[in-house]
């Protein structure tokens, strides 16, 4: 008789709707993050002012956002990779915003 392997089945773990929306808010902030420093360093001054009153706004999104990835975070039912995802692109986001923040306050 032949050794096989046996295979577990198990049913995929669905995906959080409120995780894909939070990664989304996240990771869209993140490039507009990009966009507006690539602009800012190319030398726009309109970049710059948007970045100063945009970022205050996309800082304040991303904070919500991360303070609703938590819910789904801490629900085993859901897909780890997509809880991941939900919670670290609001964080990376908000910690962007708040690290330019810092700087600029610093260095003025």
């Amino acid at each position: 008789m032949s050794a096989r392997r046996r295979r577990r089945f198990e049913a995929k773990r669905p995906k959080s709707r409120l995780s894909i929306w939070t990664a989304a808010i996240g990771g869209g902030i993140l490039i507009l993050y990009g966009v507006l420093l690539a602009l800012t360093v190319a030398g726009s001054d309109e970049a710059a002012r948007w970045m100063a009153g945009i970022g205050v706004f996309a800082m304040i999104g991303a904070a919500i956002a991360l303070g609703k990835s938590i819910s789904p975070f801490r629900d085993q039912g859901f897909d780890t990779l997509n809880r991941w995802l939900g919670m670290l692109l609001p964080l990376a986001a908000l910690l962007v915003w708040v690290w330019t923040y810092l700087v600029g306050i610093i260095l003025g």
